[in-house]
C-alpha cells in the first residue's frame, strides 16, 4: 500500500505533545497535588483543632489560583511549539510511504529511506496519527487522514500491531 501525505501544525502539535509532555506542567500539577493534599491533611487532623470552613475555603482558593497558571503554561507551550512548526521547512515537504509486510519506505523529495519493521522500537497511535519511533528521539508521523480508507487505516493499524507482538 502506498499514502501520500503533507503534515500540517496540528499533526506537529498533537505528535510533540505525544512525544515530549510539557515538564513544566507536569511539576505545576505535582506542586498543586502536593498543596492539596497537605491541604486535606491538616483538615483530616482538625486544622485549628476542629473541622474548618475556613481550611476549605483555603483549599479551594488555592485551587482556584493554580488553575489559570497552569492554563497559562500550556497557552506558551503550545505557542512554542507553533513556533518550532513555522521555523522547520522540511516538514512541510510532501511525503510518500510505502507500506509492505517488510517495512516502509518513507520518500521525501530529496531522500528515500527503507526500515524494515525490526527498526521501530515503538508506535503510538493518537486520534489524528501514528508515530513510528526509530530511536527515543527521532520518530516519523504518519496522519490517519493519509490512508484513503478505513479498511486500509485498520490493515496498517493490525500490521503494526502484529509487528509489536514480534
Amino acid at each position: 500500500m502506498q499514502i501520500q501525505y503533507q503534515l500540517d501544525s496540528q499533526d506537529y502539535l498533537e505528535s510533540a505533545s505525544l512525544h515530549s509532555p510539557n515538564i513544566t506542567a507536569k511539576i505545576t500539577y505535582g506542586i498543586l497535588t502536593f498543596q492539596v493534599m497537605w491541604m486535606l491533611l491538616g483538615m483530616s487532623i482538625g486544622f485549628l483543632g476542629r473541622f474548618s470552613w475556613e481550611a476549605l475555603l483555603a483549599l479551594v482558593v488555592q485551587v482556584l489560583c493554580w488553575l489559570p497558571v497552569i492554563e497559562i503554561q500550556k497557552f506558551f507551550h503550545r505557542r512554542r511549539l507553533r513556533g518550532l512548526w513555522k521555523d522547520e521547512s522540511s516538514l512541510f515537504r510532501s511525503n510518500t510511504a510505502s507500506i509492505d509486510e517488510e517495512g516502509i519506505m518513507f520518500q521525501e523529495p530529496f531522500s528515500q529511506t527503507h526500515y524494515p519493521w525490526s527498526t521501530f522500537r515503538q508506535v503510538k497511535e493518537s486520534k489524528q496519527s501514528f508515530l513510528l519511533f526509530v530511536s527515543k528521539r527521532h520518530f516519523y508521523i504518519i496522519p490517519k487522514r493519509a490512508f484513503p480508507d478505513l479498511a486500509q487505516l485498520n490493515n496498517f493499524r493490525d500490521l503494526v500491531k502484529d509487528r509489536e507482538r514480534n
